[in-house]
């Protein structure tokens, strides 16, 4: 949405709360219709982003559905499910989504 280069998140517990709590303004914002108005997310190389209430839930959707990805890859590989019948394989730090 138009935020320039890529915004990397960490995902220590604390960040994942601040994610939480912006990506919960930022839709009590849609809602009552601001969209000028920005948020600040520190990202991490501990550069402050200004982002508008889209750009807020668009970055924090992204980022919820790559850990979403993560855990599910994970567990197919713990469980022996999907692309992993046979569990865990030797080369899965690079297979990560």
């Amino acid at each position: 949405m138009g935020y320039g280069a890529p915004i990397h998140l960490t995902g220590r517990t604390r960040d994942l709360v601040i994610y939480q709590s912006r990506l919960s303004s930022a839709e009590k914002m849609l809602a009552a219709g601001d969209t000028a108005s920005t948020l600040v997310i520190r990202d991490g190389g501990n550069i402050n982003r200004h982002l508008t209430a889209g750009q807020t839930v668009e970055l924090i959707t992204k980022a919820m559905n790559w850990v979403e990805a993560v855990m599910k890859m994970s567990w197919d590989m713990k469980d022996g499910h999907g692309d992993f019948p046979y569990g865990i394989p030797p080369d899965y730090a690079e297979r990560w989504p």
